[in-house]
């Protein structure tokens, strides 16, 4: 009897030590479980803010390449062009190409131009308001690029070369033999000149998105287009007034080129002059030699 109750006693504590283990265990594994989440929730928080920081650096940063193609007219061709130049140099800016026609001889035609201009971006709309101030704007076009993943995107591999160049400098130093040396110096002569090509196209989007590139087409006229509406008669006197003028001109043009025309013209009158004399004395002869028969 005293054995059994032994027993059982043995087994109840035996199951009670278990039970209380079982229940440490869960406790243990909840809390890990809890600690794990907060982990988790707070590694996930961290990423999103990180992420969202380079996502408001990039839009505080963006990289725009902007063009604006201008249209003018003028009826002081050689003036605005001076001012033109005047005002690119004032606003810190250069003439990339130029291209400007005079007219020709015996013409009429007016000029014309083709300027390429760099100007500072923040310069852009000082010199958009001289133009429309000095010209008549027939026609204005701008054009923007956002260039800021390509940035960063050329600056992120511009990092991972640099930390690849310091790691072959390192393996270099510690390098035995001629082969490897000759393989790590390879590697990196490679590496450099990468850097240098993405460096290059840094510059080149650096001075895009500083300086705004500007088409300038500058036409003469003689009359600048009317921006302000007229009346009936008004645009009617107007328009009559133009046409004279251009019947006018032909009429001037004609006489011009007539009286031009005389010093290749007077050879040709001479010879023909000449040839109706001939003919004229062989006809009187003929009639004579005639008259004689008779």
């Amino acid at each position: 009897m005293k054995n059994k109750i032994i027993k059982k006693t043995f087994l109840i504590f035996l199951g009670i030590v278990l039970i209380a283990l079982l229940c440490g265990c869960s406790k243990s594994l909840n809390s890990s479980g809890a600690l794990m989440k907060e982990e988790i929730s707070s590694d996930s928080d961290t990423e999103i803010g990180s992420t969202s920081n380079i996502i408001e650096n990039v839009n505080e940063e963006r990289k725009i390449i902007e063009k604006v193609e201008l249209s003018v007219q003028t009826t002081k061709f050689e003036e605005l062009i001076e001012n033109t130049k005047n005002k690119i140099k004032e606003l810190s800016g250069y003439i990339e190409s130029s291209n400007i026609s005079g007219r020709e001889i015996y013409s009429n035609n007016t000029r014309w131009a083709e300027i390429k201009i760099k100007i500072p971006a923040e310069n852009n709309d000082s010199f958009k308001s001289f133009i429309s101030g000095s010209s008549v704007v027939i026609r204005e076009a701008v054009t923007t690029e956002d260039v800021t993943l390509k940035y960063v995107d050329i600056e992120s591999r511009i990092n991972a070369l640099q930390a690849e160049k310091a790691s072959l400098e390192n393996l270099l130093t510690s390098a035995g033999s001629t082969s490897d040396i000759i393989t790590i110096r390879q590697q990196l002569t490679d590496v450099i000149y990468k850097i240098e090509s993405y460096e290059s196209q840094l510059r080149t989007y650096d001075n895009l998105v500083d300086y705004c590139t500007i088409t300038l087409y500058v036409n003469e006229v003689e009359h600048t287009a009317i921006i302000e509406d007229q009346g009936t008669w008004e645009e009617i006197g107007t328009n009559l007034a133009r046409n004279f003028e251009k019947v006018g001109d032909v009429l001037v043009n004609l006489f011009v080129f007539f009286v031009s025309t005389i010093p290749y013209m007077l050879p040709f009158g001479v010879i023909s002059i000449i040839v109706i004399v001939i003919i004229k004395l062989s006809a009187k002869s003929r009639r004579k030699k005639a008259q004689k028969k008779d």
